[in-house]
């Protein structure tokens, strides 16, 4: 939690972080991210699977499908670690 403190030596209104508030906090905002990020990829994969597209297109699409999954199977298991953590 932040703390204020108004002493000569560290200046006025400067503030005092406690590291485990840091800690957390920071923990939450890489949660907030990689559940972002998961949802941009399900979003586009949705789009993407409403598209009309040529052969060529197509082989595009699914080498990045093989990708995005891969990327889906690794920011579930961050999350899983982060919210055990």
């Amino acid at each position: 939690m932040n703390t204020f403190f108004n002493k000569p030596s560290m200046g006025a209104g400067a503030v005092v972080t406690n590291s485990k508030t840091v800690e957390h906090s920071s923990a939450a905002e890489h949660t907030v991210r990689l559940i972002e990020e998961m949802l941009d990829l399900k979003i586009q994969a949705y789009a993407e699977s409403q598209m009309r597209t040529t052969p060529e297109l197509s082989k595009l699409l699914h080498e990045k499908r093989e990708t995005d999954r891969r990327r889906l199977d690794q920011i579930r298991i961050d999350l899983a670690r982060v919210l055990k953590g």
